[in-house]
């Protein structure tokens, strides 16, 4: 399997993650976030790791999950270590990185916030030691008169030069221009997106 991206993290993409556009698991296979929930529990519970699945020995693990979801679809799954390959292949000739909620560099605020609940998965570009900074949340309306714009602005720059990083949206408009005012200062910018990192 791929380096660079831990055990529990491939297990996890393996899981859950469609991986490519060209060459997918149906949706309706993947594991729903309730499901992975469950399965991440007993894992934690059981003194194992997700890692655990992707061992030559898994079979008796993966069968001993039946009651949960069906071996046979979690095989499905496990088994798309080639696409998965690819999948990282590509990501990171974009410059993505993905974090899983076991690694150490999962943001302590999420999991402490969320729990269990935590998303399993973070796909992102850029710094990742950023989602550890915090910072001033802006997010506003993508439709806004000039005078907006540069108030805007001049709040990313205050922002910047009180050591605060901008968190936001990235969507153009209010969101988009605090994290340029404040990059513009020498600052931080975090833009969290809602859609594909591709664009």
């Amino acid at each position: 399997m791929t380096t660079g991206v831990s055990p529990d993290t491939q297990a996890t993409l393996l899981l859950t993650a469609p991986l490519t556009t060209t060459a997918k698991a149906p949706a309706d296979a993947l594991l729903k976030p309730a499901e992975f929930r469950k399965v991440q529990a007993r894992v934690a519970n059981s003194g194992h790791a997700l890692g655990d699945f992707l061992g030559k020995d898994a079979s008796p693990l993966v069968d001993a999950y039946d009651d949960l979801v069906p071996a046979s679809r979690l095989r499905d799954l496990l088994g798309r270590g080639f696409r998965l390959a690819q999948a990282l292949d590509q990501w990171s000739a974009r410059s993505i990185w993905v974090i899983g909620v076991t690694d150490k560099a999962y943001p302590s605020r999420l999991r402490t916030h969320f729990g269990n609940d935590a998303p399993p998965l973070l796909y992102g570009c850029g710094n990742p030691d950023l989602l550890e900074a915090g910072g001033l949340a802006v997010v506003g309306s993508r439709d806004c008169d000039e005078e907006t714009l540069v108030w805007t602005t001049e709040v990313g720059r205050r922002a910047a030069r009180s050591r605060c990083q901008i968190v936001s949206g990235g969507a153009r408009g209010v969101d988009i221009t605090a994290m340029a005012g404040a990059l513009d200062a020498g600052g931080t910018a975090c833009g969290v997106l809602a859609d594909t990192l591709y664009r």
